[in-house]
């Protein structure tokens, strides 16, 4: 794996060289957790508090342009009551304190415009499978304390498991991390892109344009992801080859997103002739609220033994579905250890998708309700669709030259890829 300048992924290590990175950055910063940081044991005893707080924060950050389920307040505060959502601010000390005051006022007590940054985790088992979070509900009010060290923060308690409640649940922490450039009407995400290649060190996979943000555009987040302990993905790899496609630049992509992430290429191979497309019973998943589905992403995956209802169709239908709705983006999951679906792969290609991100496998486990489960999630693949008529803002670092040679090959593929999602819509 070649060093230097990284904009997309550091080299992976042990969760041992995590913390130590973390811990080294930390204490190069003046940081108070005690007077500067509210984390989930606070929040969640008062959690219609919490929730108001945080969508005065989200906002401001994005000038009331924020189209997201984080209005629907009764549902959010029984997610937190659930142990399904966990909350972060931080700020300065005078903010803080005038934050957890706020936190034991009233539920619908006036709220003051408080200088703070906020994070949430919550559960993303539903779509991507048990033992995955996502971190969401971002956005920053502060000037003082700065995001780094507050991010830091949490995540060290993540990955040595001081906090419990994340460490013990989700073996993965993905996030759909933006990286448009800033432009005089919209902070871009330069900063948070930053923070999660060289301070966090999650893992970059791709593509997930699952959201239209401030402006009205569509932008190309990226599908990022941080492991409990990096060595599930290093168990689990080997035991998933073959990875299967229907197009050799699609495994060509594959392969290049593990070379940057891992170091290695990933075993693929050519499924052909692709044959007819699976008729596999696949779970559509969209915003329960009908307003929030035009900027938002509808979803097909695999459906589980235990599912059923009218959200459960056979595949090609449950595709045809998902069109219909509206949304920004259909994006389709796809496992690749199965040969019997490169046929699906070659249909959503027919149909204008493009494989923008994989999720690679991984070998670990979790405990619910004081519960540990050995948990196996084999690699998948993401197609994606957008919506006609969207404008499709590319990430700030597209263009970049002068990188080692995995970044490079990455974005070589991630040019063409966005050049054909943009042709599709």
């Amino acid at each position: 794996m070649s060093t230097g300048v990284r904009i997309l992924a550091h080299p992976a290590g042990s969760a041992a060289d995590l913390l130590d990175h973390m811990r080294r950055t930390l204490a190069d910063r003046p940081f108070d957790p005690s007077a500067m940081f509210i984390g989930p044991d606070e929040t969640r005893r008062s959690p219609a508090r919490s929730v108001r707080l945080r969508l005065s924060v989200l906002l401001r950050t994005y000038r009331g342009d924020y189209h997201t389920d984080s209005f629907e307040l009764d549902r959010l505060v029984e997610q937190i009551r659930q142990g399904d959502e966990h909350i972060w601010f931080w700020g300065a000390p005078d903010q803080v304190a005038a934050a957890r005051a706020e936190l034991g006022r009233p539920a619908d007590a006036p709220l003051p415009d408080l200088a703070l940054g906020t994070v949430t985790v919550l559960s993303a088992e539903h779509e991507f499978g048990p033992g995955h979070g996502e971190l969401c509900r971002s956005g920053s009010m502060d000037r003082t304390v700065g995001a780094v060290a507050a991010i830091l923060h949490r995540m060290v308690g993540y990955h040595s498991g001081e906090d419990r409640g994340v460490h013990d649940r989700y073996h993965t922490l993905l996030l759909a991390a933006r990286n448009r450039a800033t432009v005089p009407s919209v902070r871009g995400g330069e900063a948070v892109q930053h923070i999660h290649c060289a301070h966090v060190r999650s893992r970059y996979w791709g593509i997930a344009p699952f959201y239209v943000m401030q402006g009205g555009v569509l932008e190309c987040t990226e599908l990022r992801e941080s492991y409990r302990d990096p060595d599930d993905l290093r168990r689990a790899l080997p035991a998933t080859e073959p990875w299967w496609f229907a197009d050799p630049d699609d495994a060509a992509f594959a392969t290049a997103l593990t070379r940057l992430n891992l170091g290695i290429a990933v075993g693929t191979r050519a499924a052909s002739p692709p044959g007819r497309c699976s008729r596999t019973l696949s779970t559509l998943i969209a915003p329960r609220n009908a307003d929030l589905v035009p900027t938002n992403h509808a979803t097909v995956r695999t459906a589980r033994p235990d599912e059923k209802g009218d959200d459960v169709l056979p595949f090609p239908d449950a595709v045809e579905a998902a069109e219909s709705l509206g949304a920004c983006t259909v994006a389709v999951q796809l496992p690749l250890d199965d040969p019997g679906r490169a046929a699906d792969q070659a249909l959503l290609a027919e149909r204008g998708y493009v494989l923008t991100a994989v999720s690679p496998p991984k070998r670990s486990w979790q405990t619910v309700a004081g519960v540990r489960s050995e948990i196996a999630t084999g690699p998948a693949g993401l197609w994606c669709r957008i919506r006609p008529g969207l404008t499709l803002v590319t990430p700030h670092y597209l263009e970049r030259t002068g990188l080692g040679q995995e970044e490079a090959a990455v974005l070589d593929q991630l040019r063409r890829r966005l050049s054909a999602l943009r042709s599709s819509s």
